[in-house]
């Protein structure tokens, strides 16, 4: 889908990577970096002959040519692998293996990407921003128009924080985030500005992924649809929603039911916390047996069960990027009570309770629940903070004053 924007005299075509080839290209990709930093650390600095399925790759460390041709191998390679064996080898050291990921994931999606640089040429736009990662493949054949990659998160610092270092489980989170880092270095260069949603995300852009020329863009939301519902709320009642099939969000539910509900409802023997999401899987539904606990999967509309309570809970523990569910509950003038973690990226000074240990949680709750007035207080309040601070207007104008810099 191609949408041009104008503004500031400013033609910007979007392009959204909603094909099912960008998962083909992400696979391939981190398919072909797992492969190079698996060989690399058993490569020599200078050479060294490897044989994997008959394929024989000589290498030359610090040659990029050399690398260039061992990826065009590799490209061949995944694409007659099965599931169980990655027929690829390649020697080399980092830098090398960026520019490689680079060749193999473009070279893989050449009839798209040479269509993307049609329609913004086509567009004459001025302007070409690409969403999501797996668009950065589809943008490298562009060279009319100025790139911009509206990353949203940066995904190396997102997967460590969702690594323990006491939960070997979690380990595999630490290879998957130096997947990530390679292949946001294989295609940072080709960008002019990057675009993402915090400063913290911003931060991490710049260290993990080599980029200069970053921008934080914070999020708006709807608050037309995201709105106050007449209806009557429960009393003692809390909720939170999302997908639970993302590990943060399991993580936060798992912590607070663990460590948070048990003591609330010692102290309120009737509450009820109600959890709604897509994709519960056995560790979400599992958390519905606790007592008091109810879990509301795949509602095509959350706002009405929404609108039921009058508390939302964020306990995330782990994560980044900025936190939508906050934004909608404000929009929908609900009292939030949320870890810190959660106010990344906010604007201004968000009307939340923000606390951290289980303890806290606790008294939290039991504050807002003892005293309905302060409650709805808090809602009014977070209304009123989001319609003035995460407005898209304002993101939007952020956006094109970002485009004016050098």
């Amino acid at each position: 889908m191609v949408v041009v924007a104008r503004a500031a005299v400013v033609r910007v075509a979007v392009m959204v990577a909603a094909v099912k080839a960008a998962n083909t290209v992400a696979i391939a990709a981190r398919r072909v970096a797992r492969a190079m930093i698996h060989t690399h650390r058993l490569a020599p600095r200078r050479l060294r002959r490897l044989s994997v399925r008959r394929i024989r790759i000589k290498a030359i460390a610090g040659h990029t040519l050399a690398a260039r041709k061992a990826a065009g191998r590799i490209v061949h390679a995944v694409a007659r692998a099965d599931r169980k064996v990655v027929a690829a080898a390649v020697v080399a050291v980092v830098a090398d293996a960026a520019a490689a990921v680079r060749i193999a994931a473009v070279s893989r999606v050449v009839p798209a990407r040479a269509a993307v640089a049609a329609a913004a040429d086509h567009f004459k736009a001025d302007v070409l921003v690409g969403m999501g990662p797996d668009i950065l493949p589809y943008m490298a054949a562009t060279e009319t128009a100025r790139r911009v990659w509206y990353a949203g998160d940066e995904w190396v610092s997102h997967y460590c924080s969702i690594a323990n270092v006491l939960q070997p489980e979690t380990w595999v989170n630490l290879r998957t985030a130096a997947i990530w880092g390679l292949y946001e270095r294989a295609f940072i260069p080709l960008m002019e500005r990057v675009w993402v949603v915090s400063p913290s995300e911003e931060h991490a852009m710049r260290r993990w992924a080599g980029a200069t020329r970053v921008d934080a863009l914070a999020n708006g939301v709807d608050a037309d649809y995201y709105a106050p519902q007449q209806v009557t709320e429960r009393q003692r009642a809390a909720v939170f929603w999302g997908r639970l099939d993302f590990s943060p969000n399991l993580q936060a539910l798992q912590w607070f039911c663990l460590r948070v509900w048990p003591s609330l409802r010692e102290r309120f023997p009737d509450a009820s916390f109600r959890i709604i999401g897509f994709g519960a899987g056995d560790d979400a539904r599992a958390l519905a047996q606790a007592p008091g606990v109810v879990l509301c999967p795949d509602l095509p509309d959350l706002r009405a069960a929404v609108a039921e309570h009058g508390v939302v809970v964020l306990p995330f523990r782990s994560g980044g990027g900025i936190k939508n569910k906050l934004l909608e509950a404000a929009g929908m003038a609900k009292a939030v009570v949320c870890t810190p973690l959660a106010c990344n990226g906010l604007r201004g000074r968000p009307p939340v309770i923000a606390v951290s240990a289980a303890e806290e949680w606790v008294d939290a709750l039991a504050r807002l629940w003892s005293n309905p007035a302060e409650q709805r207080q808090f809602g009014m309040d977070a209304r009123e903070w989001v319609l003035r601070e995460h407005s898209w207007q304002r993101t939007a104008t952020d956006a094109i004053a970002s485009l004016s810099r050098e």
